[in-house]
């Protein structure tokens, strides 16, 4: 009898130990094999979707990119947001984008940190930074620093987001970061870009539950569909969400009788009213100001990455794409109900002044500046980039033509380390 309890208990023990092993390797290979086994859209199930995206994107070769690795950073043009995403929502390991495009051409692994609603400090600090930081304590330690940085500027929205972030963000920071002005900068960074980061505080917080991915995972997904359970992505006292949560006013919209005319293909095309432009929302003394926070973003990010060869990518807005025919044009702002209603004149004006003011930032720190404007301007004189679903991102045409720009205007990226 005795020894029957002691082979029962030795059997019980053994199955443990196997189930244990089992589960440990499960949650190894779980991040791993995920994008060969759940779609795109399954990613937003994570706790911390954003955080462990770079280890999912298909412009990789294996798990962890190559040291060799070029960095995407930026907005949702970076992420790659658009019609050819939302297509690809079932798919698994899509290729969707123009870092997929970049990867092709040159060989080299390509993973993006953008993230919908970054100017500069978030684009080019507060996401790879925390992210990074994110990936080596939750996912694999391992992880590199990029070989390249390659920043996507955003003519459309990015300068405007840079106003309404410092506005919000730089109040919350010490007396003495205030009173320091752009000085304070890196202090600034440290305490609330940084300070109050989501990826960052999870990172700092995490125990050994919360790098348990399938664990975490599963528990979410039996929340969801079985018990009605709603999950948020802010749950740290103090950090910081979007600055701004986008509302149907800020959306393309169709109307009778349109403003926004273009000449596509030899003919005449309504585009949708209420379209993104040069930040013509901004006032001129704004604009000085969003322009000096995309040069101490730039400056901040180079520092942190020292060994990183810089470029900086500038796309064109929605309405700059276009040759646009009509007297005046409709463009998005995010400040008021009402769309800015300018001439074609003073888009163009104003394109030419945000793109002089950041070419010649890049010039004065030595960062490669590529314009993507000519090679854009060229492809949609034959066809629509954006839309028909976001007109507020390029199409997959769109994301093409912007990879094979990026390409041809930084062959270094095909050198040798």
């Amino acid at each position: 009898m005795l020894q029957k309890a002691r082979t029962f208990l030795l059997n019980l023990l053994l199955f443990a130990v196997v189930l244990l092993l089992a589960y440990m390797l499960a949650e190894w290979a779980f991040l791993r094999v995920f994008p060969r086994l759940f779609p795109l859209e399954a990613v937003q199930k994570f706790d911390e979707p954003e955080g462990v995206w770079p280890v999912l994107q298909a412009s990789k070769r294996g798990f962890l990119p190559q040291e060799d690795y070029i960095a995407l950073l930026g907005d949702s043009y970076a992420m790659g947001m658009g019609d050819a995403m939302l297509a690809a929502g079932r798919d698994r390991q899509p290729r969707f984008h123009s870092a997929h495009d970049i990867q092709q051409l040159t060989g080299r692994d390509v993973v993006s940190f953008g993230l919908p609603g970054s100017g500069s400090v978030r684009g080019m600090v507060g996401n790879p930074v925390a992210g990074l930081h994110y990936l080596r304590s939750m996912v694999d330690e391992r992880f590199p620093d990029p070989a390249w940085v390659v920043v996507y500027f955003y003519e459309g929205n990015d300068l405007t987001e840079n106003v309404m972030y410092h506005d919000r963000t730089f109040p919350l920071a010490s007396a003495a970061v205030q009173a320091a002005g752009l000085a304070g900068f890196p202090d600034y960074v440290r305490e609330v870009v940084l300070g109050r980061q989501h990826l960052a505080l999870a990172a700092d917080a995490a125990g050994r539950e919360q790098r348990q991915f399938l664990w975490r995972y599963g528990n979410r997904v039996v929340g969801e569909k079985l018990l009605g359970r709603k999950y948020f992505r802010k749950k740290y006292p103090g950090e910081l969400g979007l600055v701004y949560v986008p509302e149907q006013r800020w959306q393309p919209h169709q109307t009778d009788e349109p403003t926004n005319l273009a000449r596509i293909d030899g003919q005449t095309v309504a585009l949708p009213d209420n379209l993104q432009g040069p930040a013509l929302d901004l006032t001129e003394a704004q604009l000085h100001q969003a322009v000096g926070i995309f040069s101490q973003s730039l400056a901040w990010s180079r520092a942190h990455f020292p060994q990183a060869r810089f470029a900086v990518v500038y796309i064109p807005s929605v309405l700059s794409v276009y040759e646009l025919i009509g007297e005046r044009v409709s463009a998005q702002d995010y400040f008021r109900d009402q769309p800015v209603s300018a001439t074609s004149g003073q888009l163009q004006q104003r394109h030419d002044a945000i793109r002089a003011g950041v070419a010649r930032i890049c010039h004065e720190q030595g960062v490669a500046f590529a314009d993507a404007t000519a090679d854009l301007r060229q492809a949609a004189a034959g066809a629509i980039l954006h839309g028909p679903q976001d007109w507020n991102h390029f199409n997959r045409r769109g994301y093409r033509v912007l990879g094979e720009s990026v390409v041809r205007q930084l062959p270094a990226f095909a050198e040798q380390p």
